[in-house]
């Protein structure tokens, strides 16, 4: 089974292309995010609040709701990434080849599956660690250690249910 797992995962993590359209959805975001919608939100709940909140408040916040956005995001698409080893396998007919190994049949879509999650998992940690980054340098929120462990459970709890 670790046998398995381990093949799965240098596979995705081997073909750099995989791994950039799995990140694509999350670098689109962020790029609009950044460059465009940023300000425009900060104005739009600015002018809705009366001005009776700062605007420092308001960044962290609007900030910190599309770093949720993203996280959600890339568990969904980096999960769906990793399966792509499976559907390989399956078009150039390579689970024949399993079939015939002294390998339970039943480990196949399990490694399948775990390896799915850590590669939800894995990738969902790192656009945690730099648009976290981001938030960090960008306002006045800092993230304290039980804000950073309740978001990596977030994380894995997402991860496990998209894959």
């Amino acid at each position: 089974m670790r046998a398995l797992i381990s093949r799965n995962l240098k596979l995705y993590f081997r073909d750099k292309v995989a791994v950039f359209f799995s990140l694509l959805s999350v670098l689109i975001v962020i790029v609009l995010y950044v460059l465009f919608l940023a300000q425009m939100q900060i104005d739009t709940v600015t002018s809705a609040s009366g001005g009776m909140i700062s605007e420092d408040k308001i960044k962290a916040l609007i900030n910190t709701w599309v770093l949720a956005g993203l996280l959600s995001i890339t568990t969904v698409t980096s999960t769906l990434g990793g399966y792509a080893t499976m559907v390989n396998d399956l078009e150039k007919k390579k689970w024949m080849d399993f079939k015939s190994s002294p390998v339970k049949q039943t480990y196949y879509p399990v490694a399948q599956f775990i390896s799915a999650f850590l590669i939800g998992t894995v990738v969902s940690l790192v656009a945690l660690l730099g648009f976290g980054g981001y938030i960090h340098f960008s306002s006045i929120y800092k993230f304290d250690v039980h804000h950073i462990i309740q978001g990596i459970g977030y994380i894995i709890l997402s991860a496990l249910m998209n894959a």
